[in-house]
């Protein structure tokens, strides 16, 4: 038996002013951070964003559009980290570390080992045997100066836009992880995701930590490929556009290998936050991948700004980023899209998506791991994941979904937890 799980931690704190940071150039590799996986998270939650109201479940409470998520570098590194800890510190999903922490993790370098971020080096006993260390609040503020002010966490899950829709396909009256992701509380986030160590809990697992800053995003606010890597055949590359004083794009296009393929948009307002689209079929290799678009003065934006992610297809020995290739299209205008939305109609049951028949985005979640024969997720086969200590003797076929809601209380500064609630 294998399970999956979520976990989600709210701040009740009042937003914070925005603070004027320089960013990187976006959507650029910065020692080692965003990887493929983590990509396709910050991309996916974007695109729930850009339209609450579609992507949901079918029980979901109804919310507004948001503008993108920022990507926070500082904000990645504390959910790699926390992430990475959970897995080789042999721990459950938590949000409390599994020690206490040394206070020079945000800056020694250290991965999440155990062996380097541990007063102790000790963390769990068993899977199930796991004392809490250091709050999760604190964590983050040993990488990020500003701090965090929510966290959401998932394990078991074997995609990352699985991930997403695990977070935000929530039912109204038990949506933490909704609250967050779609929230207009949070305008910086930071995903970390880590996987491989033979007897962990859980064969991955995925954080994401976010912040209240509202800074600007960039015109192309991200982009990502569904899915991430694999065999040859249909991928779709997905892309965030937000001009708030011009609008949609002029032009918009996947450029893959220097071919253009032309993106459609699919949800949401491009003043605000649309999600655009190009399906491509892929062979086997490594392929460069950016979005070229143009602003609708004929201003020239790219993502990553002057890199490209790699989609590694067949497996083989890929770098994560690489040089732009020239795009065929450069100079050349492809058609205006400013018009009428079009594409699947937008949400994660995709009807009719080329790249996604029976995948956990699909009507009723078939194989959704949390909730087979839940109303908000309908019935399926539990998907397959691999590896994990999950399946503790006794411990019933049936998966199941664990919440945790955590608050942080402004004024006393500290961390108070309510019973888990456990539904299958």
């Amino acid at each position: 038996m294998r399970l999956a799980a979520l976990v989600v931690m709210l701040a009740a704190c009042q937003p914070l002013p925005p603070i004027g940071a320089q960013r990187a150039a976006e959507g650029e590799l910065k020692n080692g951070f965003p990887n493929p996986w983590e990509r396709a998270l910050f991309m996916a939650s974007n695109r729930a964003r850009s339209d609450p109201a579609t992507v949901k479940g079918p029980q979901s409470t109804i919310m507004p559009a948001q503008p993108p998520l920022v990507n926070d570098y500082d904000l990645e590194r504390s959910s790699r980290f926390h992430a990475t800890m959970l897995e080789k510190g042999g721990a459950p999903l938590m949000h409390p570390s599994p020690c206490m922490l040394k206070s020079d993790v945000g800056t020694s370098g250290c991965d999440g080992s155990p062996a380097c971020g541990c007063t102790s080096g000790k963390t769990c006993e068993t899977c199930g045997n796991c004392a809490a260390g250091t709050d999760p609040f604190a964590r983050i503020g040993l990488f990020r100066a500003a701090g965090g002010g929510g966290e959401v966490a998932a394990a078991g899950y074997g995609d990352p836009w699985a991930v997403v829709d695990g977070w935000v396909d929530e039912a109204a009256g038990a949506d933490g992880h909704r609250q967050i992701v779609d929230g207009a509380s949070y305008g910086v986030a930071g995903f970390g995701h880590s996987e491989g160590v033979a007897g962990a809990c859980w064969p991955t697992f995925d954080v994401g930590d976010f912040g209240f800053e509202m800074p600007a995003p960039q015109k192309l606010a991200g982009a990502a490929p569904k899915p991430i890597g694999g065999g040859a055949g249909p991928y779709r590359i997905y892309a965030t556009w937000a001009d708030p004083a011009l609008g949609a794009p002029s032009t918009i296009a996947a450029v893959i290998d220097g071919a253009c393929t032309t993106m459609t948009k699919e949800l949401g307002s491009p003043t605000l936050n649309a999600t655009y689209f190009a399906d491509v079929n892929l062979d086997t290799g490594c392929h460069a991948v950016y979005v070229l678009g143009r602003d609708a003065s004929g201003a020239r934006v790219t993502y990553p700004s002057t890199t490209a992610f790699t989609i590694n297809v067949g497996g083989g020995a890929c770098a994560d980023e690489t040089a732009q290739p020239q795009a065929a299209c450069d100079n050349v205008a492809p058609p205006d899209l400013a018009g009428p939305a079009a594409g699947d109609g937008g949400s994660t049951v995709n009807p009719g998506d080329p790249q996604n028949p029976g995948d956990p985005q699909n009507p009723g979640n078939p194989g959704d791991p949390q909730n087979p024969g839940d109303p908000q997720h309908g019935a399926g086969t539990p998907p397959t994941v691999q590896g994990g200590c999950a399946a503790a003797p006794g411990a019933s076929s049936t998966a199941e979904l664990l919440l945790v809601v955590f608050a942080l209380a402004l004024a006393a500064r500290g961390v108070r937890s309510s019973t888990p609630r456990r539904r299958s």
